[in-house]
Order: structure tokens, then sequence, then C-alpha cells
């Protein structure tokens, strides 16, 4: 597991009173002594994923901690109140939380789960599903391929829920690095699906973990996978009934940051009716205009571009990317789709207060 670099800035260490996971690298500055804090801070040149605010001092130069981490990486407690006035705009342009005394403890609990470093995201295509070799279910269906978009299944799938098919590859999960899964299908008709994993144990796939039954609407959202003990691979498999017709398309799976965003902490997805996808990511940086608008390019893995070089740019930014197909769809969509994405725009020069022209 990659370390998780953790700054407390603060009067009191919490490696010392909290369990911490080996790979979590804790540093701490004491603001007892704030001569000794200003030169700490100041000698620091790594940035962190999280930066714990736990007490401060007055003669400590807020600009000190303005590269420590990354907008929606500054966490804050009620120890800081005091210093409010001084440190809000700060506060405001990280998108700082406040954690409350009561929720520390399950705060670090779940922090590795949230601020790990990097994106991870990729997909199943619907080229890589495979069909159920019994043919009793499908052999009066009309089954096809939709370019590379979805496999079409029209017909009877029985009154009772079946198994229709499994992709041609699993899907490896790390331990303690839940993940996130998300179908695109499209439905007409009396039809109606269900998602069921199995999870077996990596180096020995005949030990059975951990099942999971997902139905539609646990898929309203995305569904969440967790592997506490050990590594494993995840084998899945599609089931429905009813009548209609069924288009299914990619499969996609993400590392999960549970409610700290997607792909980045503070990343989002959007969808459309038809459960098709685009991501977004906004930092307000120093919450000056103008405000960058990103759009990825082509890109096979799931996940978004040009964060490192915008951040550069010291300026507010917000980064798009469309994780359809192999490598987006170019952002063209259903009108919702479309719209969606101009409302994203909108709303960000809301927040910051700019005009269409900033």
């Amino acid at each position: 597991m990659d370390e998780i670099k953790v700054l407390q800035i603060g009067g009191e260490n919490w490696k010392n009173q909290y369990e911490m996971k080996p790979w979590i690298v804790w540093r701490f500055v004491d603001v007892a002594d704030p001569e000794a804090a200003v030169a700490e801070l100041s000698s620091m040149k790594e940035d962190y994923e999280l930066l714990l605010l736990d007490g401060f001092d007055a003669s400590i130069p807020i600009e000190l901690l303005e590269s420590l981490a990354d907008a929606y990486r500054v966490v804050y407690t009620t120890a800081m109140l005091p210093f409010m006035a001084a440190l809000q705009s700060y506060l405001d342009r990280k998108l700082a939380c406040l954690l409350p005394p009561e929720e520390i403890e399950d705060f670090l609990r779940k922090l590795p789960y949230r601020y790990w470093k990097g994106q991870y995201g990729t997909k199943l295509n619907p080229s890589q599903i495979q069909l159920r070799e019994d043919k009793t279910v499908l052999s009066n269906m009309d089954v096809r391929m939709e370019g590379n978009a979805y496999l079409s299944l029209e017909g009877d799938f029985g009154i009772q829920l079946n198994p229709l098919f499994t992709w041609t590859f699993n899907i490896r999960i790390e331990k303690d690095a839940p993940l996130e899964l998300w179908l695109e299908y499209r439905k007409e008709g009396l039809v109606e699906i269900s998602l069921d994993i199995r999870e077996d144990k990596e180096g020995a796939p005949a030990e059975f973990i951990h099942s999971w039954h997902f139905s539609e609407q646990d898929m309203e959202k995305p569904v969440l996978v967790l592997s506490e003990e050990t590594a494993g691979f995840l084998s899945l498999c599609i089931q429905a009934k009813g009548k209609g017709t069924l288009q299914i398309g990619p499969l996609h799976y993400r590392r999960s940051r549970l409610d700290a965003g997607a792909f980045f902490p503070g990343g989002k997805i959007h969808y459309d009716k038809n459960r098709q996808e685009f991501i977004t990511y906004f930092n307000p940086m120093d919450a000056k205009p103008p405000l960058n608008v990103y759009f990825s390019g082509y890109r096979t893995a799931e996940g978004l571009e040009g964060f490192y070089m915008l951040r550069e740019m010291k300026a507010p930014f917000l980064l798009i990317g469309d994780p359809r197909l192999e490598g987006g769809a170019s952002y063209l969509g259903s009108p919702e789709y479309e719209k969606k994405i101009l409302e994203v725009i909108e709303a960000t020069l809301q927040k910051l207060h700019f005009t269409k022209d900033q």
C-alpha cells in the first residue's frame, strides 16, 4: 500500500492517542513553541495528502500553509475556532471541512480510504462480455452488438432472475482499497436486472471470501465493494427477468474515496437518465479571474487530466472528463448530458462570483 503523508498542526499529537494504519506517515508540528513551528513549516518542501489543523498561533504566517495541501485535503477542529477570522480566507479557498471532536476516531479510521495518492479508474467493455453457455434463456432472444457502446438483448428473460453473462476478465481488489462499480445500461419493457459479485482470494481462486447481490435500486448509486481481509479477485454476473430489451454498456470500476469525492478528493460524477457519466473537479486556488476550464482528451484510463499543470497556474480551474467508450465520446450525448456540462460550468462561475466573460 502506498504511503499516505499526513501533517497535523496542533497542541497534542494524535499519533500518540489513536491507532493508525502502518502506511500512514504522520508528521506533527507543535504550536506550543510558535518560533520552532514557524521554522519547521518554513522548511517544508513537500505537500501532504491531508493537513489537520487542531491548534494554531497568531504569530504563524498563513502563507506557510498555502502549499502544504490541496483543496479538499484540509480538515480543522473546533480548536481552530478562535483563529477563524485570520484563517477564514485560507479555509474557504481550500474548501476545508470542520471535524467535530466526537467524530475524530471514526475519521482517522476512514482516513486511508479517503485520502490516498493519485486516482484510479477503468472499465470492462461490452466486447468483453461472455454470454451464458447454457442457451436455455438466450435461445429465443435477439442478441447483437451495437458498436462498442452496448450489447443488446431482446426477448423473454423468464419469470425469475436468471444468469445471463459474466465478463471474460475478473477485477482485482486490494486489501483496504474499496472499489465503486457503475454499470451503464438501458432497458425497455418489463425487464429487471441484478449484479452479483463473488470475491475469491488472490492466489487461491477456489477459496471463497465474500459475495454481494445488488438490485436495480442498489445500483441507482455506485455500489461499494470492500475487502478488509485480503487482496482478491472479483467475478461478476448479470441476472435478468421479465420481457423487453436490455442494453448493457461498460462496467466502470474505480477506487473509492467513500464520501470524500470521486477520483480526487472533491471530484464529482454526473450522469444522465441513460447512466452516462462525466467527471468534474473544481479548485478555487486564489479565487481570482479567470476560471480555467480543461476538458480531458482521449484517455483509456478513467480519470481527469491536467490537474498538476492547472495547479501550477495558481488560478481557479475546473477539470472535466468523459469516461465513456474507449477514451471518451467527445462530450457528445443526450441533450440532458450536454446541458449538465454547461450547468456545472455556470454554477462554478457563480461560486466564484465571476461573470460569464471571466
